[in-house]
């Protein structure tokens, strides 16, 4: 079987059971949008609407663009057009307030196109795609950049074309971006060193090759140098030659508060999301599953669906790396982290190895997480003297392997604390095999620590809540990262991974990625009597 209906199959087969996250989250409204969790809303580019087209739109109206190619009477020789007669070609660079809409197509370009102006927040500028026209790259290499401010840019299938970003308060939303050749290197969308982009309900697929003999980098999404406040939402990605979301400053401006969340990402050449040099990044309810390792000549990938690169020991900080409640699923590795990095309420399921590798000089925070049918939970191995992980409140069952596995200098300083272990626990720690946590706390410390069928909901459907009764209810004790996260970004995490919030109903912390739902047993009867 060729890697290509590997690949499909599993893509196929996994997508048919993520049910945890409602469908509803990636293809929400305008009207009815609401801010992925731990992300502060954008200040522009989600809400924004047109205004209506002229009623009566038989003479050019200043502000209002009407093209279409296709038509027979389309002409330059007009600079606004009308339904009767068009413009031919797509203006660049308009008044605030402007609106473009385009029809016909294909529209064919050899060169870089730009579009924009200079809009306002009270009169931006739209260019608006109706019925999906083409606009194609004739040449490789090529792109279409975003001008100016305030610009919205909707509606459209972008082919072998790169869309950039070039100014600040601008939106690239409900776009199919695809087809671009194969080649060493390059993105679908590129976010350089501008402020305040949203990223928002765009298909994105097909750039490069994931099957390709040999590396072809294309990303969905490249966030570059110097970029800041970038929204990546909402978007589905995937057969895209190299990573859904990659954020790779280099030696440059560290790019930062770079929020990727509640996009479907699968099937890539390489992973979800790659983060090399960044700070102030939150991934958050996300979809990722279907990565499998890749074997090209000089790079590729291990088939971790999210990737903590060591890129950002240069700064020898910690750059707060957030990954937050994304269901993770169906692959080699759930989560890779090389440096810093704070995983908190995920749900990670049928891993083929460790939910969370990491390996390094750095601290990992690992909380209210949920992990099943994976090898193990955790696997740690080498790091500094006083580097440590943090593991409280977590979940791990149907381990194929051992719940965790903590090698290295982080065995001295590291917690494990709160955990629901199936039984009898196996933790490997500093070359031990401890099995029970008995023998485990005994030797190591694990306070509140118990072992048992967890008692989910229905695995079956991948619903990880857990029953009345179950060892996961009122057994947490969070830490204080929730209001420390409140505190610097100003939005709450104080919830589970289907946006509950925590503490639940009962007024009581559970273990894991999930809420309760806070109905506690009735109490066995007293003094039951037979009447007859």
């Amino acid at each position: 079987m060729s890697r290509r209906t590997i690949r499909a199959a599993l893509s196929a087969a996994a997508a048919a059971v993520l049910v945890l996250i409602p469908a509803w989250v990636s293809a929400q409204s305008a009207e009815f949008w609401t801010a992925p969790l731990g992300v502060p809303a954008p200040a522009f580019g989600v809400r924004e609407t047109a205004p209506a087209v002229p009623s009566s739109w038989t003479r050019e109206t200043p502000g209002f663009y009407y093209v279409d190619n296709t038509a027979a009477a389309s002409t330059d020789s007009v600079q606004y057009g009308t339904p009767g007669v068009p413009r031919k070609t797509i203006p660049t660079a308009i008044a605030a307030g402007s609106v473009v809409e385009v029809h016909g197509g294909p529209y064919s370009t050899s060169v870089n196109i730009s579009v924009g102006g200079n809009g306002t927040v009270t009169a931006p500028i739209f260019y608006r795609g109706v019925g999906k026209p083409r606009i194609v790259g004739t040449v490789n290499n090529r792109n279409i950049a975003l001008i100016g401010s305030y610009v919205v840019l909707e509606g459209f299938i972008i082919e072998n074309l790169q869309v950039a970003p070039v100014g600040h308060h601008q939106s690239v939303r409900d776009n199919e971006i695809r087809g671009m050749t194969p080649a060493p290197g390059g993105s679908a969308v590129y976010l350089g060193a501008h402020t305040d982009i949203v990223v928002l309900r765009n298909l994105i697929h097909n750039n490069g090759d994931p099957n390709y003999p040999v590396e072809n980098d294309i990303h969905g999404v490249l966030v570059g140098t110097g970029a800041e406040r970038a929204w990546i939402m909402d978007n589905e990605m995937y057969s895209n030659g190299g990573d859904s979301v990659q954020i790779n400053s280099g030696t440059g401006t560290l790019a930062r508060l770079i929020y990727i969340a509640r996009n479907r990402m699968h099937g890539e050449g390489e992973n979800a999301v790659d983060i090399k040099t960044a700070q102030d990044v939150v991934v958050s309810q996300n979809r990722c599953w279907g990565f499998r390792p890749t074997t090209y000549a000089y790079s590729g990938s291990d088939g971790t669906a999210i990737v903590v690169n060591d890129d950002n020991a240069r700064t020898g900080v910690n750059n707060r790396i957030f990954i937050l409640f994304n269901e993770i699923s169906d692959s080699t590795v759930g989560v890779r982290t090389q440096w810093y990095a704070i995983l908190v309420g995920n749900v990670i399921r049928n891993i083929q190895n460790a939910g969370v590798l990491t390996f390094g000089a750095h601290d990992v925070h690992i909380e209210h997480n949920t992990f099943y049918d994976v090898a193990r939970a955790v696997e740690r191995s080498g790091g500094d003297v006083g580097n440590k992980i943090v593991y409280i409140n977590n979940v791990v069952y149907a381990r194929t392997a051992d719940d965790m596995k903590v090698t290295g200098n982080a065995t001295n300083g590291s917690t494990v604390a709160n955990s629901v272990f199936a039984s009898p626990a196996r933790i490997s720690w500093a070359g031990v095999m401890y099995t029970g946590i008995a023998s485990f706390a005994a030797a190591r410390g694990c306070s509140g620590c118990v072992e048992g069928d967890p008692s989910f909901l229905n695995v079956g459907a991948a619903d990880f809540r857990p029953r009345p009764g179950s060892p996961l209810i009122g057994n947490a004790a969070p830490s204080a990262l929730y209001s420390a996260y409140q505190q610097t970004y100003g939005v709450s995490i104080a919830y589970d991974a289907l946006g509950r919030s925590r503490p639940g109903p009962d007024g009581r912390w559970d273990v894991g990625a999930l809420e309760g739902d806070g109905v506690n047993p009735p109490a066995a009867p007293a003094n039951v009597r037979i009447i007859r």
